[in-house]
Parts: structure tokens; C-alpha cells; sequence
């Protein structure tokens, strides 16, 4: 028998109730943007472990929820801004953490709050701005350190008994003339071919 298209529409409806309620079981509950951010950074944990991540890393996500709360404290995950994440970047900081490690726990809190965008616990994710690491200085080798490395290069490449050692030896010593006679880096000298 042919159905109406308010048959139709009603079957629709009800199949769609049906579907929906199977996701919210398997899902868990719907997402609240008024839900305290503890309770989303324990979540997210959750969700974490179970996409099967290493158990360090749940560690460490752990370890910056914990900065998270102590710093900022609990407040609805719904009201998260840029002013959350400045104020965690400066409380980091006052932790004198290497700029490398509070970048990682920006990158962190930057994954949660796209986790919770993804799942409409916030509107959009705030933005995290990043501290710049200061590259430590280039270590460059004293003038006796240079002539002591040509010397023991030197003595390798003559006196070591299997010819294959001794080439790469004198091999070796050649690279390092040619990089201290032209200031070349290693790459560059690396990749000199015949046809230069």
C-alpha cells in the first residue's frame, strides 16, 4: 500500500528519534557549553586514551589540564576566550618552564579547545599565541680544537691499514679544509659534486 506524505514524513521522524537517541547512548550525553571545564578536560582525556594513545601522552595531557585548572581555574567551558589562554601563557611562565615545554602545553590546550569546537561545547576554538624559543647559541670550535681534529685526520687517513678506513679518513679530512677554507656547512659541502 502507498503511504501519504505525512506518513512519510512521520516514519521519517520517528526513524530519525530512533538514530539519534542509538548516537547520544553510544556517544554519551549531549555536549554543555555551561559544563565545567574539569569535567571537559576529563572527557577529552577519555577520548584520548580511547583513540589509543600512548599512556605518556594522556600523562602529559593530564599535566597541562592540572596547570590549566591551577592557574586559571573552573569556570564553563562555554565562556572559554583568548583571555583564558593569555592568562594560562602568563601563569605558565611565572612556572619558569623552558619556551619549548610551554609551547607544548599551548599546542595541548589549543587540541582541546578544537575537540571542544568539534563537539559544540564552544563556539569556536580562542586562539593560543606562542612564545618564541630563543635558539641557544652556535657552538663553534676554538682554533686548537680545529687544528687538533685536521692533525688526528691526518695521522688516520696515513696510517690506518685498511684501505676503505683510510679513504674515508682522508675523505674526512678533505671535507673539513674544504668547509674551513670556504665556510661551507656541512650539507653544502656534502652535496659538492664532481660536475661543480
Amino acid at each position: 500500500r502507498r503511504r501519504t506524505a505525512r506518513q512519510l514524513k512521520d516514519a521519517v521522524n520517528v526513524r530519525w528519534e530512533e538514530k539519534r537517541a542509538e548516537l547520544e547512548r553510544r556517544l554519551g550525553s549531549p555536549h554543555d557549553a555551561r559544563k565545567p571545564i574539569g569535567e571537559a578536560f576529563t572527557e577529552w582525556q577519555a577520548h584520548t586514551t580511547a583513540r589509543g594513545r600512548s599512556p605518556l601522552t594522556v600523562v602529559e595531557i593530564a599535566r597541562t589540564c592540572r596547570y590549566y585548572l591551577e592557574i586559571v581555574g573552573e569556570h564553563p567551558v562555554g565562556d572559554s576566550s583568548t583571555w583564558h589562554a593569555d592568562r594560562f601563557l602568563e601563569g605558565v611562565k611565572g612556572r619558569e618552564i623552558a619556551p619549548a615545554s610551554i609551547n607544548t602545553h599551548l599546542s595541548r590546550l589549543a587540541t582541546f579547545w578544537r575537540y571542544a569546537a568539534e563537539r559544540d561545547m564552544i563556539a569556536a576554538a580562542p586562539k593560543v599565541t606562542r612564545v618564541k624559543a630563543a635558539h641557544p647559541p652556535r657552538r663553534v670550535p676554538t682554533a686548537e680544537q680545529v687544528a687538533a681534529l685536521l692533525a688526528r685526520l691526518e695521522h688516520l687517513a696515513a696510517t690506518t691499514p685498511h684501505g676503505r678506513d683510510r679513504y674515508f679518513y682522508a675523505l674526512h679530512l678533505l671535507l673539513a679544509r674544504v668547509m674551513l677554507g670556504t665556510g661551507m656547512r656541512s650539507g653544502e659541502a656534502l652535496a659538492i659534486r664532481r660536475e661543480n
